[in-house]
């Protein structure tokens, strides 16, 4: 595209172009003519000499035009896809590395979580419940299934009504039936 200022070649060429009468009445619009007069005519000039450009006509078809669409937005789709599995993949990171301080600070300080549990088990409601069979099942992660179970087997005996409690226990450390072996399922097979 053409430099669109009007310089010294391009007003040689306009006044070869124009009649003496003509460039006589430019002079005195110019002069005579209201304060803008100038910059009106300094338009005029430019236009005639870099006409407006048309807009290009496309020679696309509609159908390319919509598979040009379609992949912009697959594109797009799949940058915000990978974004969130990004996204997804750094909080499962932190979750994990949480997860393992919190080991950490449970096989430091087995005691403090003991006395969670047992706090939590005081309250008797099911959260509770829930909340101190999941600290056992940290416990199970941190120490061994065997510091677990015993946990697990001294509030059986000493609540030994509390249902909800073993259930809840039962569920977060992978089976623990309480302390009675495999009597029921037994009883359940042989009728």
């Amino acid at each position: 595209m053409q430099d669109p200022s009007l310089g010294e070649e391009h007003l040689d060429k306009w006044i070869e172009s124009c009649s003496k009468q003509e460039l006589g009445e430019t002079l005195k619009s110019i002069l005579l003519g209201p304060e803008g007069e100038p910059e009106r005519t300094r338009r005029e000039l430019t236009a005639q000499f870099f006409p407006p450009q048309a807009a290009s006509v496309s020679r696309r078809s509609s159908t390319e035009l919509w598979r040009l669409a379609n992949e912009s937005e697959r594109r797009q789709r799949k940058a915000s896809e990978a974004e969130a599995a990004r996204r997804r993949a750094e909080r499962e990171r932190l979750a994990i590395e949480q997860h393992e301080q919190q080991l950490q600070i449970i096989a430091e300080h087995p005691d403090a979580t003991f006395r969670r549990i047992d706090a939590a088990v005081e309250e008797r409601n099911r959260p509770a419940y829930r909340r101190a069979a999941f600290e056992l099942k940290l416990v199970q992660e941190a120490l061994g299934p065997i510091f677990a179970r015993s946990k697990a087997e001294e509030l059986k005996n000493r609540y030994p009504t509390r249902s909800a409690l073993h259930a809840e226990i039962r569920n977060a450390l992978d089976g623990w039936n309480g302390g009675i072996g495999f009597q029921p399922v037994i009883r359940a097979i042989t009728g």
